[in-house]
């Protein structure tokens, strides 16, 4: 069937990623499965719900393509985005639909839990990141450790809250409050290009002292 076509595809792909950066430790599976529109597998869904399609259709495979590379290999995953999503494709509420059920029926499935943050402030996120924690705290035996591997700040709604002196003040803020293990930023970019990776971005001003506030 299709669905054997596309693990048998993704197991190779990830059995030779491995193979080919061999000093690659973590590895992240897939990116955002929570929206609708990104994993968008055919109904019926395997397992009745998206969660259990991903876990068939993208987990396994890519968890047993990089383990059987031989490579000393953690998990990370599934790049949730901290967004209760309705639309056309499907509706999905990231801590009933996802969080939760993984930290109960897929406990150790990954080395590292990952999310997403976009929001308009550091409270937003750290109230949203408070409520990860507390569901992590009833399921003590579950993966504890967490990445927020993608956060920015600002709304295209309120102008000033875009501004490189917004975005910087708000980073501080966010960090003086982290409990979870690390934070990537995403991003002091301008000029944005998704289909030309030569002009991906000019580094904006307080992207140097971005880069020196995380060094310490």
């Amino acid at each position: 069937s299709h669905f054997e076509e596309f693990k048998n595809a993704l197991y190779d792909f990830s059995y030779y990623m491995a193979v080919r950066y061999p000093s690659v430790e973590y590895w992240i599976l897939y990116n955002e499965p929570n929206l609708p529109f990104a994993f968008l597998p055919q109904h019926p869904l395997p397992g009745g719900t998206l969660l259990n399609a991903y876990i068939e259709l993208v987990y396994w495979p890519m968890a047993d393509g990089l383990r059987s590379s031989g490579r000393n290999i953690k998990l990370v995953g599934p790049e949730l985005t901290l967004l209760d999503v309705e639309n056309k494709f499907g509706s999905s509420v990231w801590l009933k639909d996802w969080v939760e059920p993984i930290l109960e029926y897929y406990p150790n499935y990954f080395d590292v839990l990952s999310v997403h943050s976009y929001a308009v402030d550091a409270n937003q996120t750290l109230e949203k990141m408070v409520v990860l924690k507390d569901a992590l705290q009833k399921y003590p035996y579950a993966t504890q450790r967490v990445w927020l591997t993608e956060f920015n700040f600002g709304t295209e709604k309120e102008k000033l809250t875009k501004t490189e002196t917004h975005v910087f003040w708000n980073v501080l803020k966010m960090l003086e409050k982290q409990w979870w293990e690390r934070s990537y930023f995403f991003s002091f970019m301008s000029s944005l290009v998704h289909d030309d990776i030569l002009r991906f971005g000019t580094p904006k001003p307080l992207f140097f002292w971005m880069k020196r506030l995380l060094l310490h």
